[in-house]
């Protein structure tokens, strides 16, 4: 998926979640950050671009791999720990819902690393007509629709 659509996904989640769970809203920012760095292990992507020093490192173990699984969720989760429990639990959350949206994509993603098995479960192609019109479309209107019915 292309950024905008996991940035956009994390929003729909965390601000269910920030609702249902009575969570501030401005926790959502967090949610955002964890669905963009989970592509850092890909140069090319956003996330690499904008941290290129990191994204060298870790793209040296290839593209959806750790960083695309519950284990790199976790690991990559915990140090935020520092900062709130809050503010960890809604990075965990957008990491979580990047994993979620690219097992949409005809590679997966390997679940359960380091064991190699790769989970899909649909054919939405990153950056496709399918992915803007069954994913990122109703997502905008459902994530306007939750800011103005949460205020």
């Amino acid at each position: 998926m292309i950024y905008v659509t996991h940035a956009f996904f994390s929003i729909f989640l965390s601000l269910i979640i920030a609702e249902v769970a009575h969570f501030p809203m401005h926790l959502t920012i967090f949610s955002v950050l964890g669905s963009l760095i989970p592509d850092i292990d890909e140069e090319k992507s956003f996330a690499g671009r904008v941290l290129i020093p990191l994204s060298g490192l870790v793209s040296m173990f290839g593209h959806r791999g750790v960083t695309h699984s519950l284990l790199g969720s976790v690991v990559f989760s915990l140090p935020l720990l520092l900062i709130g429990r809050e503010t960890a639990l809604f990075f965990f959350f957008g990491w979580l819902s990047h994993i979620i949206a690219d097992s949409l994509n005809p590679s997966g993603v390997p679940f359960f690393f380091p064991f190699k098995k790769r989970y899909s479960f649909a054919r939405i192609k990153s950056g496709s007509k399918q992915e803007i019109v069954c994913f990122l479309l109703p997502l905008v209107i459902a994530d306007v629709v939750l800011m103005l019915i949460s205020e």
